[in-house]
């Protein structure tokens, strides 16, 4: 798919239309405002009026205000008017106009994209595309292990796919893009945008070996490869895990049970367990102060009433 390097529109609905025009082209150029020649859409609608609108019993002519002589018979249109197509049908009308437009030109178009110079094509990837023009599913979802399941239509629908970091992120609440005219895949963007993922529909094998067709051992090679190769992927990191944790492990400071696992005794307690060596330190330590402060005091007091024994047995004056 190809996107056009350059695109060109009037002012019509420019609020809500410019951010469609600018996400499907490299170039966005609105026509300036006040400035007839610059718009091209005015005078194809004229053409399109001309060429197609009025064999249609509908049809509405031009604008009310021009005093057109080609103006339908209001009196006319009031006898037919319940012949005239419903809403739907008439969108139908509109559909029928430019798919017919566009096959008289494909062939002019094929030669101008032919002729067209290398930098001046832009691909649009299905990512690109499905983001822009996709349908949004109304509810997010998260990747279980029968995959990423969303229903479409009534339908529950499975997809999944073969990246290994979508399968290290289903913690992930995705938001689903799809095309409702090709559901084989579609795109699932994260909640702050930061990751997008494209997924294919699930690969439906058959139980019975009688009942299987061209194309499923090979779908059924391709699983089994990707879980070997997943399985040697996660005995890896588990294998640098268990290196880098040995060191840890292996640290004085984490001797005992207590310090390298969680385990709870009956009352759901860990930390005040692992905690008790701790308590017991320091109530040892608070003690031996104490017991210290004590002797101190004592010795003290020893002193204090050693030395009021002795001035109350000699009298200083007697050897003044």
């Amino acid at each position: 798919m190809y996107k056009p390097f350059q695109l060109q529109s009037d002012n019509y609905a420019s609020k809500n239309l410019k951010p469609l025009y600018r996400a499907v082209t490299t170039v966005y150029t609105p026509a300036e405002v006040g400035n007839a020649k610059s718009k091209v859409i005015e005078p194809y609608f004229g053409f399109i009026n001309q060429k197609y609108c009025k064999l249609f019993n509908n049809w509405s002519g031009v604008g009310i205000a021009s005093g057109s002589k080609n103006q339908p018979n209001s009196e006319y249109l009031d006898k037919i008017k319940r012949s005239f197509p419903s809403e739907k049908e008439c969108y139908d009308q509109i559909v029928g106009i430019i798919e017919q437009e566009r096959s008289e030109k494909v062939k002019e178009f094929k030669e101008g994209f032919k002729n067209t110079k290398d930098k001046f094509k832009r691909i649009m990837t299905k990512e690109h595309y499905l983001l822009v023009f996709g349908t949004k599913h109304k509810r997010t979802a998260r990747l279980k292990g029968e995959g990423f399941v969303i229903t479409i239509n009534g339908q529950k629908r499975y997809y999944d796919s073969f990246n290994v970091n979508f399968r290290k992120q289903s913690h992930h609440d995705w938001q689903a893009y799809y095309d409702t005219n090709d559901l084989e895949e579609i795109l699932v963007v994260s909640k702050d945008k930061s990751d997008r993922y494209i997924l294919s529909s699930k690969y439906i094998q058959p139980m019975a070996i009688a009942d299987r067709i061209e194309g499923d051992s090979k779908e059924l090679q391709r699983i089994l490869q990707f879980n070997k190769y997943e399985i040697e992927a996660i005995a890896n990191e588990r294998a640098q895990n268990a290196e880098i944790l040995q060191e840890f492990f292996t640290n004085p400071a984490l001797d005992g049970v207590l310090a390298k696992h969680l385990i709870s005794d009956s009352l759901g307690q860990h930390k005040n367990n692992k905690k008790v060596k701790q308590i017991t330190v320091s109530a040892t330590v608070v003690e031996e102060k104490h017991q210290k402060n004590q002797q101190k005091i004592t010795e003290k007091t020893f002193n204090q009433e050693q030395q009021e024994y002795y001035e109350s047995k000699i009298n200083i004056n007697d050897f003044i």
